[in-house]
Parts: C-alpha cells; structure tokens; sequence
C-alpha cells in the first residue's frame, strides 16, 4: 500500500480497469463490420443482430448479476465476467456461420452483465461515502478510456493484420492483463483490510454514519413502487437507444460519408476521451450540486450531439468531431450520476440489485437501436432516421428526469444513532 494513499482508490482503479477491458472489446464491434460482410457476405442487420443478442442478453441478465454481486460480493462476479469474455472473444477466429457469431456474443453478453458498472458500483458504495460520486464516475472514465484506447489501437491491429488476429488480441488482453489485475488487487470491502470508508478513523467514522443517517435501505420491491425508480429507468433506455448509434453503426456510417478507416475510429475515440472529462467533472460535481438536475442536463447534451451529427455533410470534419465531443461529453456521466442517485434514494444494502435491474432496460433500448439502425439503413441506405430518433430521445429524457423527486433530506443525528444501534425508525 501507498504511504498516505486510501486503498479505496486502488479498489477503484482496478475495477476501471475491468471496465476499460470489457467496454473496448464491446465498443470495437463496429470496425468488424466491413471485414466480416466481405468475408462472409452477411448483410449489416444480421451482423447488427449479433450486437442486438449480446446487448439483450446482458439486459436480461443484468438484475442476476446484480443479486449475485449483492450476495457473493462484486469482485467474484466481475472477474468471471472477465473471464467469459476472454474465451468468448479468443473462440471468433473460429466463426463461418452466422449463428456462431450469434452464440459467441451471447457469451459476450454475459460478460456485459456481470461486469458492469451495475456490478462494481457496490465496490464505490462501500469504500466511498463522501466522495462517492467522484469513485463512480471514475470507474465509468475506464469504460470511456476503452473507447478512446482500444477501438483505434483495434482498428490499427485489424489494418496491419486481419479481423481473427484482432479478436485474438482482445482475447489476450482481457485473460492475461485485466483478469490478474482484479484478481491481485480488489477487495469487497475496507473492513477486510481493517479500514473505514473514505479512510476515517473509527471515530470519524462513526460520527459521519450518524451524521448521514438519511435512507432506510430499501428492497427492490419497494423501489419500483416509486416514480424515481421508473423515470430513472427512462432516462436509462433512452441512454441505451442513443448509445446504439455510437456502438454499433457510428464508425461505418463516419466511413460511408466518406471519411477514412481511422478517421471514422478516431470519431468513435474522441467520444471516449470527452466521456472521460464528462464522467470526471459531472462526477465531482454531483458531490456539491443536486445530481438529478445534472442528470438532465447530460441528456439535453445528448440530444444536442445528434442534432449536430444530421449536419455532418460529405467531408465535414467540423461538425462530425463536434458532434462527437458533445456526445462524448454527455456519454459516460449518466450511469455514476444515476447510480448515485439510486444510492441517495434507496440506500446501499441492495444497491447492485436495485441499480441491475434499472440498468437492464438500457442493453434492451441498445439492443432493439442497434437493431433498428441497421434496418433503417438497409431500407433508405442512410442513417438520417436513426439521428433523429435518438436527437428526440436525449431531449425527451432530459424533462423526464428533471421532473424526478428531490433525495430525502438527511435525518437528524439522533435519529442516525437510533438506526445504527439498532433503533426503531
């Protein structure tokens, strides 16, 4: 251990790290897509198709996952994430079927759900109490560090070999660098290491813990029962939706307007490395400001990007990059200022669970996106519809979730106390 460094930030920076590993692979599909309709002669909505089983099975199994973090702790579950991808990306090479392209991202699928940010907020939760917003937002900069990492360095591994050697060094990276890394480095909780969260001192600690003796926690049974659970759950979805373009399509839509192979993955990074100033600013500022009037300011910004993308012409480098970096900007913010959100109104003890299951609906909306814009493009042969279906979306969030409901204000330290010493509420 660091002299004068909280281990919670170690914690946090391996599970970013598990993050950026399993989001680039995710993220990288996008330059397979030419590669493989040459080879194969699969058309862009079968290949779309496999994108849309991955995405809706990780949003099937998403509450699963979250349950079993609850129960077994994060780390367990994260890192058989890890593991399943490994082997899911490492057998590619193999493919000559559609269907077993299919079967290999229903593996990647539940890679996807068990190691999630729904999965490793727990990790947040538990070593963070002051600075949780920050801890989260962190730990979705190493989804966003993917995307500006390994989509371009993927898409220069593909240029100098082929697609199989590029799904085999994927495959490694993941099984022989990320997987050790969690392994060696995370653990579920401070106080197996005879720490306090935040680091305090057991005094500090106490006092803090009845100081913010705010929410009751609360069970999944009782949290959908609540208008914050579903208007989270819209913003969510329309999350997912607008996530679609950019996952799935946005690279070979760049491509199609006539840009090159690098420049179009370079589009595809920019998001990555403006999500991480996103994340990190709208994650600091959630510890100071009211976060569900972050939250629907991040959707206002994604609605803002796919206005400025319908305005991307034939060789219009301006606005393809601008519209990038507002979409990187509002990108990876909305699932720490979320989580925190659901933390602030439901408590820690169910976190996993309750923030798995809100969090399903977004590989569903990414799912069906994904879907829908290789439909549209292959019955107008552009991507204008999907642009402005997903300019609508981000729009439309952003009043949903500024109608949300304030978090309870905190109780009086008698009365935290009371419920930390076992006290009636």
């Amino acid at each position: 251990m660091v002299r004068g460094l909280f281990y919670g930030w170690v914690i946090i920076a391996a599970a970013a790290i598990i993050m950026f590993g399993v989001s680039g692979a995710r993220f990288s599909f996008g330059i397979f897509i030419r590669p493989l309709q040459q080879e194969f002669g699969w058309d862009r909505a079968a290949l779309a198709g496999a994108a849309s089983i991955n995405l809706l099975l990780s949003g099937l199994l998403r509450p699963a996952a979250g349950y079993l973090a609850d129960r077994y702790g994060p780390k367990l579950v994260a890192l058989a994430g890890v593991a399943v991808a490994a082997v899911a990306l490492g057998s590619m090479p193999f493919v000559q079927n559609i269907w077993h392209m299919y079967l290999v991202y229903t593996l990647l699928g539940i890679s996807l759900a068990t190691s999630s940010l729904a999965t490793l907020a727990p990790l947040a939760a538990r070593w963070f109490e002051r600075q949780r917003g920050l801890a989260l937002s962190i730990l979705s900069a190493g989804t966003a560090a993917g995307e500006v990492l390994i989509v371009p360095g993927a898409m220069l591994v593909l240029l100098l070999t082929d697609w199989r050697t590029t799904y085999t060094a994927l495959a490694v990276l993941l099984g022989l660098v990320i997987l050790p890394v969690g392994l060696l480095l995370i653990r579920n909780d401070p106080e197996a290491l005879g720490l306090r969260p935040d680091g305090d001192s057991v005094a500090r600690a106490a006092a803090a813990a009845a100081k913010r003796a705010y929410v009751r926690d609360v069970p999944l049974r009782e949290a959908v029962r609540t208008p914050v659970f579903w208007q989270l759950s819209f913003g969510y979805a329309v999350c997912g939706f607008t996530m679609a373009f950019a996952n799935t399509h946005m690279a070979v839509w760049a491509m199609d307007m006539g840009f090159s192979e690098l420049m179009a993955a370079g589009a595809v990074g920019l998001i990555g490395g403006f999500s991480i100033a996103g994340a990190l600013i709208f994650g600091w500022l959630s510890d100071h400001l009211t976060r569900k009037n972050l939250l629907a300011f991040v959707y206002l910004l994604r609605g803002a990007a796919f206005l400025v993308l319908l305005r991307v012409g034939l060789h219009d480098e301006s606005l393809l990059f601008l519209g990038a970096a507002v979409l990187g900007f509002s990108w990876t913010a909305t699932v720490p200022l979320t989580t925190a959100i659901v933390a602030d109104h439901f408590g820690r003890r169910a976190l996993a669970t309750i923030a798995g299951t809100m969090f399903a609906v977004m590989p569903l909306a990414t799912a069906l996106g994904a879907w829908l814009g290789g439909f549209v493009y292959d019955q107008a042969h552009d991507y204008i519809l999907s642009l402005a279906m997903s300019a609508v979306a981000g729009l439309l969030a952003s009043v949903v979730v500024f109608a949300c409901a304030p978090a309870p204000r905190p109780a009086p330290a008698a009365e935290g106390v009371a419920a930390l010493s076992g006290g009636s509420e």
